[in-house]
């Protein structure tokens, strides 16, 4: 995972700050939309820019990482949240 650390921990962070019973049930609400096709990548994104202002992420993510980078960090954030 290329995100650094201090970063990981503000996303997760943040992300915690949704509420376990919101990220499950925008989860069901996801599964019942026919136009989601890949609900989990969904789900890990719709948490990341419900959580942090995208000026953040441009800020601080993107000068050094990608979207795959920070899609594996998501997925390892929702993993420990969910």
């Amino acid at each position: 995972m290329k995100v650094k650390q201090e970063h990981y921990d503000y996303l997760k962070t943040a992300i915690e700050g949704i509420g376990l019973a919101n990220i499950v049930a925008h989860r069901e609400a996801l599964k019942a939309d026919p136009r989601v096709r890949d609900l989990d990548m969904r789900l890990r994104w719709d948490c990341l820019w419900g959580s942090v202002p995208s000026r953040w992420v441009c800020d601080n993510i993107y000068p050094y990482a990608n979207d795959e980078h920070l899609d594996t960090a998501l997925r390892r954030i929702l993993k420990e949240v969910a």
